[in-house]
């Protein structure tokens, strides 16, 4: 059993250095531009410009992948993202920090979209679960870990985009020496409807995740405010939500690879169903559930996207796979855009409580859709 795990360890290292990077460059760029005075509107249109590129990576990663292979593929993805990280420090004007983010992400996403090909690739059915949740666990303790550098190296000058270009460019060293990678296939193109057609679940899935994280990034906030909750209590139960999306990761896939993908996301559907009721009702009776409410809310949401792209895996053909995974990250990226501005909407129209009633319907049609598979 040691040598699968030994021959995925490139791959994990190069995703770790990624998201330390990227999780530092997020962080620092979003100060730098309130320092400088660009405003909320400019900060939230250089998070959407990352996603933008996101997409833009997402679609075509497996062309790259046909062209070059994983590990070189990887490396000049992660060297462009240097690239970008290390041009960041020299702008401060919105546009030109624009354009840079829409190519971090870009490349970003590429780099991720290789790494779960070649992570499903390499995974037998047994184990796909457990090497997603290592995979999950592995982005954000990383991302984690980037953004407490920033106190540490200082929002000035050049320390902390030379950090990040420095953990981006160690990525792109791992992923080229990766050659444990499995031969992997890939058509020019991910095709949405083939891949919704093989694993609509997984698609589905992925696709919640992104949405529901994006509402809690977007609404969250507002509904631990209005439910009576100071700065303190905000940051908290912002907080437990992101601690239960890295402490549900492994036992949703544990679960999935004993008992099965699809009767495992029935189930968390069915969960989150009953905790957007629970918050619903902590909201309406004071902050006492909230916090509860909001560890569960981030375990479920968080163990959406490794029980979908498993389940992906299961289902897709080789020649299949990257096409089918570049889909659903560009499906998670997109419900990650749409999720802030519907629950934004939602909650104008119907009171704070939106971020719970969203959840809600979400993993009702969730449940729905995997419980008429028939596998």
């Amino acid at each position: 059993m040691a040598r699968p795990w030994i021959a995925l360890a490139p791959v994990l290292a190069a995703v770790a250095a990624l998201a330390l990077g990227q999780g530092l460059l997020h962080l620092v760029v979003t100060v730098r531009a309130d320092q400088a005075g660009l405003g909320p509107g400019a900060v939230g249109l250089m998070m959407s410009a990352f996603y933008l590129g996101f997409m833009g990576g997402a679609a075509l990663a497996p062309r790259l992948l046909s062209r070059w292979g994983a590990p070189a593929a990887m490396a000049a993805l992660a060297l462009l993202s240097a690239g970008a990280a290390l041009a960041l420090g020299a702008q401060q004007a919105l546009t030109p920090v624009l354009l840079l983010r829409v190519l971090n992400g870009a490349a970003s996403a590429g780099v991720l979209v290789l790494a779960e090909t070649w992570l499903n690739a390499a995974a037998d059915p047994a184990s796909r679960g457990r090497v997603f949740a290592l995979y999950t666990g592995t982005f954000y303790l990383a991302a984690s870990g980037g953004q407490l550098l920033l106190p540490l190296l200082g929002e000035t000058g050049w320390p902390p985009f030379l950090a990040a270009a420095a953990a981006l460019a160690l990525a792109a060293a791992i992923g080229r020496v990766g050659d444990g990678a499995p031969r992997l296939e890939a058509p020019a193109r991910g095709d949405p409807a083939k891949a919704l057609r093989l694993a609509p679940v997984g698609m589905l899935a992925t696709f919640a995740s992104g949405l529901l994280f994006g509402a809690l990034e977007g609404v969250g906030p507002v509904l631990a405010l209005s439910a009576g909750l100071d700065l303190g209590g905000t940051a908290r139960f912002m907080a437990v939500a992101l601690a239960g999306a890295f402490l549900g990761q492994l036992p949703a896939s544990l679960a999935g690879d004993r008992w099965g993908r699809r009767a495992t996301l029935r189930a968390t559907a069915g969960l989150l169903v009953a905790t957007s009721l629970l918050g619903a009702g902590g909201w309406a009776a004071g902050p006492g559930l909230l916090l509860p409410a909001g560890a569960l809310y981030g375990a479920l949401a968080g163990a959406l996207y490794p029980l979908g792209i498993a389940d992906i895996g299961d289902r897709c053909p080789p020649a299949s796979l990257a096409g089918a995974i570049s889909v659903a990250v560009t499906g998670w990226a997109l419900g990650s855009m749409v999720g802030p501005a519907l629950a934004g909407a939602l909650q104008g129209l119907t009171g704070p409580g939106a971020l719970f009633a969203c959840s809600g319907v979400l993993a009702l049609a969730l449940g729905a859709a995997a419980g008429r598979s028939r596998h």
